[in-house]
């Protein structure tokens, strides 16, 4: 059976690139693979360049919650709402006083502190920053 003949090539043309109809060359089946590989490597690449991005749309709250004498205040509760968007989360002090809360969205936050015995402390206002760590102390009275 004769082979084929694309439209608007040659033998030779046909030949140099891809070979026998149905069979790929050496030289077309090397630069399909440099190929794959070059479209892996920017795939790798702008994935990786998205991950910084990712976390740069998410801030962070942390800091001290201590009575008057300055003691830390274990097992307090730190409470971050934001109701617009749902967002509700609270964290327990550890042993040393200390809080943290990741993963805030930008946005403008209530932050509350409480403590069994102890007044509640509140921010009405707490403006968030994307890429930003907020240190806030609390001393509850």
């Amino acid at each position: 059976m004769p082979a084929r003949r694309s439209p608007g090539l040659s033998y030779v043309q046909r030949t140099r690139v891809g070979g026998t109809p149905g069979v790929p060359s050496d030289a077309g089946a090397a630069l399909r693979t440099v190929a794959g590989c070059q479209v892996g490597l920017v795939m790798a690449v702008l994935l990786c360049a998205s991950m910084p991005a990712i976390a740069q749309t998410m801030a962070a709250l942390q800091g001290r919650v201590i009575d008057p004498s300055g003691a830390p205040l274990p097992g307090a509760v730190i409470r971050v709402r934001e109701k617009s968007i749902g967002f509700d989360v609270s964290v327990r002090a550890d042993a040393d006083g200390r809080y943290y809360v990741a993963a805030i969205p930008n946005g403008t936050y209530t932050v509350t502190a409480e403590a069994t015995g102890f007044r509640t402390e509140r921010i009405e206002a707490l403006n968030v920053d994307v890429g930003r760590t907020l240190v806030r102390n609390f001393h509850l009275s």
